[in-house]
């Protein structure tokens, strides 16, 4: 708690000083003002909550993929009902999705999902 009684987080560091025989001569404490970063922190696990509800709780299909289109991070549960595949098919081989499509329609969708970078609908 600061003097003016605004609470604040610390993150503290103790270092001991030792003299020859290593007996403790000193403890160093210090104390870094951690507030803002605490903060942020919060507000991003909240923000990420509400993603969370939102994504879980459409009827589309959502999933988000690493910038090289080589991971899926996150998808929906719809995903299983549009699909008819597992989540866990899609996380563990993000080109999953893909073998659902028909055979004519495979590179139209790929070419697609390449030149927007997976950006954008399909319908």
């Amino acid at each position: 708690m600061t003097r003016s009684g605004e609470r604040i987080q610390i993150r503290w560091n103790n270092s001991t000083v030792v003299d020859e025989n290593d007996a403790v001569r000193y403890i160093i404490s210090t104390g870094t003002d951690i507030t803002e970063i605490h903060d942020i922190g919060r507000a991003l696990e909240q923000s990420e909550e509400r993603l969370r509800q939102i994504t879980d709780n459409i009827d589309e299909v959502f999933w988000m993929m690493s910038p090289e289109l080589s991971e899926v991070i996150y998808v929906s549960p719809a995903y299983e009902q549009v699909w008819q595949r597992s989540c866990e098919s899609l996380l563990q081989n993000a080109s999953d999705w893909i073998e659902s499509v028909h055979v004519d329609d495979v590179g139209w969708v790929r070419n697609f999902t390449i030149t927007t970078g997976g950006m954008g609908s399909l319908i």
